[in-house]
C-alpha cells in the first residue's frame, strides 16, 4: 500500500500498453499496442429489481471493475483502460451501467436511477462475480458511483482507484477558477457554439465541445469525439444525475483499503482535488501533465505505469 501524498510529474518509458480503442487510432507516433489476446467476454447478470444487466470482461485474475462516467456514456470510451488493467493479470470487468449499452432497457425502472439503485447493481455484479471483494476504478461520474458504492460496501473494497473523477459531493468546486480553466482553450467559434448548445438545452454537443478542449492533442481529441457513441437514454441519464446532486455524498472518510487519484493536469476535475485530499487524507495522488479529463489519451504509457501501480 502506497501512503501519503504524492503528485508524479516524471515521464516513464513503459511501453504503450493501450491505444484510443476506437474505430480510428490516431497518435503522433502511430498506433499504440492492443491486445487482442484479452479479447471481451459479454455476460448478463439479474439485478436485485430484477432487470438484465449486462457486461464484458477482459483477461483473467483478480477482479477489477471499471466504472465509466457521464452519467449515460457508453462504456466503449474506458475499453482502453480495461485492456489495460487485463494486460497487467486483471479481470478486467466493464458493466453497462443501467441506462446504456445493451443494459438500456434496465433504465426504464427510474427508481433505480439513483445513487441507491448504482450501489444495489455494483453490489448485484459483485456477487455475480463471486468475489469477496473487489478493485474499482472509476472514472469521472463513475467516480461517484464507485465512492458511493464504498461507503456503503467498504468491507467489500479491496482498492479505490478514482480516475479524473468528481468528488465526495456534487456541489460547486472549492476552486472555481481551475474549474473553468478549459474554456481558455476554445476557440471564438467554439465558445459560440458551446453557449448555442447550452442554450438549447442540447447537453449532449455542449459536454462533446467540453470533452475535446479538454484533450491536449487535437488529432487524438478529434478521434476521440468522432467514435464517442451518443449518450444512452437521456430520460434515466437525467434521472440519475439529478438524485446524485441531491443525495450523493460520501460519509466514509480515511478508509481502511488504499486509495489512488490519478488527475490529468489540465482536467477542470481537479478542481475538487483539495476536497479529496481532505476526505482521503492516506490517499496516493498522481498528477499526470499535459493532460486532461481523459488523461490516458494525452499520455497512455504514463497512465498505464500509474495504474499498473495503483493495483499492486
Amino acid at each position: 500500500m502506497r501512503l501519503g501524498h504524492r503528485i508524479s510529474l516524471e515521464r516513464v518509458s513503459k511501453p504503450v500498453a493501450f491505444a484510443i480503442a476506437f474505430s480510428t487510432c490516431v497518435s503522433s507516433s502511430g498506433c499504440a499496442t492492443l491486445h487482442p489476446e484479452n479479447a471481451p467476454t459479454r455476460q448478463d447478470i439479474k439485478a436485485s429489481d430484477g432487470a438484465h444487466l449486462s457486461y464484458r470482461y477482459f483477461g483473467s485474475g483478480p477482479i477489477v471493475i471499471v466504472v465509466a462516467g457521464g452519467p449515460g456514456l457508453d462504456a466503449e470510451y474506458m475499453r482502453p483502460v480495461a485492456e489495460d488493467i487485463a494486460a497487467d493479470g486483471y479481470r478486467a470487468v466493464l458493466p453497462d451501467l443501467r441506462g446504456t449499452g445493451y443494459s438500456r432497457d434496465a433504465g426504464k425502472s427510474l427508481d433505480f436511477m439513483s445513487e441507491t439503485g448504482s450501489v444495489a447493481d455494483l453490489e448485484s455484479l459483485r456477487q455475480s462475480l463471486q468475489a469477496d471483494r473487489v478493485i474499482l476504478v472509476g472514472h469521472s461520474f463513475g467516480g461517484a458511483m464507485v465512492q458511493a458504492y464504498a461507503s456503503a460496501h467498504p468491507d467489500r473494497v479491496a482498492r479505490l482507484i478514482l480516475v479524473d473523477s468528481t468528488g465526495t459531493d456534487l456541489k460547486p468546486a472549492p476552486d472555481e477558477a481551475l474549474a473553468q480553466a478549459w474554456m481558455k482553450r476554445l476557440s471564438p467559434q467554439e465558445k459560440a457554439d458551446y453557449a448555442a448548445a447550452r442554450a438549447r438545452g442540447d447537453i449532449e454537443a455542449a459536454i462533446r465541445i467540453k470533452f475535446h478542449a479538454t484533450i491536449t492533442d487535437p488529432a487524438r481529441a478529434d478521434a476521440f469525439i468522432a467514435a464517442l457513441k451518443p449518450q444512452a437514454d437521456p430520460v434515466a441519464s437525467a434521472r440519475i444525475s439529478a438524485d446524485y446532486r441531491a443525495n450523493y455524498h460520501v460519509t466514509r472518510y480515511d478508509p481502511d483499503f488504499p486509495v489512488t487519484i490519478i488527475y490529468g493536469e489540465n482536467d477542470w476535475i481537479r478542481a475538487w482535488q483539495s476536497q479529496m485530499s481532505v476526505v482521503y487524507p492516506k490517499a496516493t495522488i498522481d498528477l499526470i501533465p499535459d493532460a486532461g479529463h481523459f488523461s490516458w489519451i494525452d499520455q497512455p504509457a504514463l497512465f498505464a505505469s500509474l495504474i499498473a501501480a495503483a493495483l499492486k
